[in-house]
């Protein structure tokens, strides 16, 4: 695994928090296809329902 932070940090100002909430900022479902792809072997479209873009979290 390559550690390091892979989107941008969430903005904690008041006025960008959703109901008090941090706004999510990365789709999770490119962490689920890197996964299920580049560690599983498995195809990540039909799990996920669709293409989406992967992390550089694994080392070569």
């Amino acid at each position: 695994m390559k550690g390091g932070q892979y989107s941008e940090f969430p903005s904690m100002k008041a006025e960008d928090l959703e109901q008090g909430d941090v706004v999510p900022n990365y789709d999770f479902r490119g962490l689920y296809t890197t996964v299920l792809e580049d560690w599983m072997g498995l195809d990540g479209k039909p799990i996920v329902d669709g293409s989406f873009e992967k992390l550089p979290i694994f080392a070569k």
